[in-house]
């Protein structure tokens, strides 16, 4: 979606092309969540999972509200990193309680 966004450079981007880069994103979020809260309901997956994942949701909501064509990808990688390393750190602590 950065990638997009950043070969349209000089573009001024409205909420409609926004919602046009990150519709594969904002489909992962959808079918993702269906896919935990079912896993839920079955008593597979705890709450916590649930929850990590809406922060996650969260995340990417945010990211493609407000997107730019100007992105450092060093600095989005990192930031990426260490949420990864955040929600699976949350995740392994509330699984195992």
């Amino acid at each position: 979606m950065k990638i997009s966004v950043h070969a349209a450079r000089g573009r001024k981007l409205t909420f409609r092309n926004k919602i046009s880069f990150g519709k594969y994103s904002i489909g992962y979020i959808v079918f993702s969540f269906a896919l935990l809260v079912s896993l839920y309901a079955n008593a597979i997956i705890s709450l916590a999972v649930v929850l990590a994942f809406v922060l996650l949701a969260l995340q990417f909501i945010y990211g493609t509200i407000t997107l730019s064509d100007n992105v450092d990808f060093k600095k989005l990688g990192f930031a990426l990193l260490g949420h990864s390393i955040f929600y699976s750190a949350m995740i392994n602590f509330f699984s195992f309680q």
